[in-house]
């Protein structure tokens, strides 16, 4: 007769809660919890600043309309300028412009605690730089908000540093993943813009902080895309040439880009009195906003437009807004030419925004120039649509000089999936075309010019 053992209930209880707490304090379980549990604050936080600046700039915009001069748009973004260097110098008493520098600095310099306040600051700053009509993004702001989640959660939890440096990319990622509602893409500027050394655990901790982001920023939205595409064209082989052409001007007019944002960051640089600076990179932006409207704000309603086909906003609201059909690439051209010096007078000179949408804004208004020109000049039919979209991808590639993640943010936050082929045709040409002509990232330019000005004694200021 077979004697069995009898299993006591307490002891299997007990080595189910020791197998359990083993797998639960795992690196790779424990980091993808908290990165799960920062992307979701995150995509909260990028939803939040996407209501916040929306409700700004609609409130404020209520009474301008087309067909007149707006003397508005010469008031609003210098106050925003103003308001915005209030806020960061006598309440926060701390700069936070140029949020991903300051996080490739702290990474490289592997100081990962960053303050509570930093969470939100960037936000409240931001909204009032772009709710007023700031030429540029909210990409920088909301990474930065996102890394100091991730940071301030490792130190709650008393994490590592090296966990730390894990979880505060993660937290830039998912920033950036939630505010275009692009994972794939936020996951890329981690390992292209903020290159962290990655593991198999930071992979999956990163995978699931944008994922977990993107996914509620999504919902939070009303599970809708940013930027719609309804005129999307299918693309035709026969078309690769202009795609090059193309590919080759973003390149050219990336290095332009960053070559007067650079100058126009050290005018600002020499000018010591904060309220001077302020009010004259507030001065710069008004009168180019009054002059081209289309650059007020970040330029997504702008982009949609043109990608739907409608070019009226481009003139409704400026002394343009008689000009021909023909001289649309004209205007378009004045307006290429001067969003770098825009959106530098609108994150470098007390302002608080980012760098990505300037280089949407700009790309999609230099593919739309070139197809327009072709049509209007040489009699030459292109798909207007999708090359202002293919610009998009462009001359992110070339100016941040990440063009995979250049790719997945414009793919994603539209949709368009099925012109991945041409798209990273261009992204990848333009990226090329800067790189054979040694020139730096918008990051590094501005990076190697301040350890150039710090290296070099400081003049005494009261």
């Amino acid at each position: 007769m077979n004697a069995h053992r009898k299993t006591n209930p307490t002891q299997s209880h007990e080595s189910f809660k020791s197998r359990f707490r083993q797998w639960i304090t795992s690196e790779h379980v424990s980091i993808s919890i908290l990165a799960f549990v920062i992307g979701v604050l995150a995509g909260t936080a990028a939803f939040a600043l996407k209501r916040m600046v929306a409700f700004v700039s609609h409130t404020l915009t209520h009474y301008i309309h087309p067909g007149e001069f707006n003397v508005l748009f010469l008031i609003l973004p210098l106050a925003g300028i103003l308001l915005t260097g209030i806020y960061t110098r006598y309440i926060l008493k701390r700069d936070i412009e140029h949020g991903v520098d300051k996080m490739l600095k702290a990474i490289s310099e592997r100081h990962y605690n960053l303050p509570g306040s930093t969470v939100f600051s960037p936000l409240i700053a931001s909204t009032l730089t772009l709710g007023f009509g700031g030429s540029a993004g909210s990409e920088g702001p909301i990474a930065y908000a996102g890394a100091a989640i991730g940071s301030n959660v490792a130190r709650l939890c008393r994490m590592s540093p090296h966990h730390t440096m894990i979880l505060l990319g993660c937290g830039a990622a998912a920033g950036i993943a939630g505010i275009f509602k692009a994972p794939v893409g936020g996951a890329m500027f981690a390992l292209e813009v903020l290159a962290l050394d990655f593991t198999t655990a930071s992979v999956l901790a990163v995978m699931v902080a944008v994922i977990a982001a993107g996914l509620t920023t999504f919902a939070l939205t009303g599970y809708t895309i940013d930027l719609a595409f309804p005129s999307m064209a299918t693309f035709e082989p026969h078309l690769l040439l202009s795609v090059v052409i193309l590919g080759i001007l973003c390149g050219v007019y990336s290095i332009w880009y960053t070559y007067a944002a650079d100058k126009l960051e050290r005018l600002f640089g020499k000018i010591k009195n904060p309220w001077i600076k302020n009010i004259v990179s507030g001065g710069i932006l008004s009168v180019l906003v009054f002059v081209f409207p289309a650059l007020y704000g970040e330029g997504y309603s702008m982009m949609g437009e043109v990608l739907a086909g409608n070019y009226s906003g481009l003139t409704d609201y400026g002394p343009f807004a008689h000009c021909g059909k023909e001289m649309l690439p004209v205007l378009l051209l004045g307006i290429v030419a001067v969003k770098s010096f825009a959106a530098t007078a609108s994150n470098s000179g007390g302002g608080v925004a980012g760098d990505f949408a300037p280089t949407l804004m700009a790309g999609c208004m230099l593919g739309l120039m070139y197809a327009l020109g072709a049509q209007y000049w040489l009699g030459i039919d292109l798909e207007t649509g999708n090359l202002a979209y293919y610009g998009m991808a462009g001359a992110m590639a070339g100016i941040i000089q990440a063009p995979i993640m250049a790719i997945f943010i414009v793919l994603e936050m539209s949709g368009g999936y099925t012109l991945l082929l041409p798209i990273s045709v261009v992204a990848t040409i333009s990226f090329l075309t800067v790189k054979a002509c040694n020139r730096l990232s918008i990051y590094d330019s501005r990076r190697h010019r301040k350890e150039r000005e710090e290296g070099q004694p400081q003049a005494k200021h009261d």
